[in-house]
């Protein structure tokens, strides 16, 4: 059984498109460019009721599939995920 968390996010204008880096406490980061296919959709995450396996990815409406998904063990990996694609939130 699979329930779905919504995790509302912010896109950091500067941030968006490829080479554009992302400091972070002295730490050059690279920013990825969001996937054509996933502009404007919401990042979200599955978590399983049984197994607690969580898994973060780009919510379809349509579908309702997640898009790029990725396997998460943690809140901080979610986090990771979103500063990837330079969201914030």
């Amino acid at each position: 059984m699979w329930y779905t968390i919504t995790i509302d996010c912010k896109i950091n204008q500067n941030s968006i498109g490829k080479g554009k880096d992302m400091h972070l406490f002295g730490k050059k980061e690279k920013v990825l460019e969001v996937p054509e296919a996933c502009r404007g959709l919401e990042i979200e995450v599955d978590k399983s009721i049984c197994t607690g396996e969580m898994t973060v990815g780009f919510r379809d409406p349509a579908s309702g599939k997640l898009k790029y998904a990725e396997l998460v063990r943690n809140e901080e990996e979610v986090e990771d995920f979103k500063k990837r694609y330079g969201r914030l939130g």
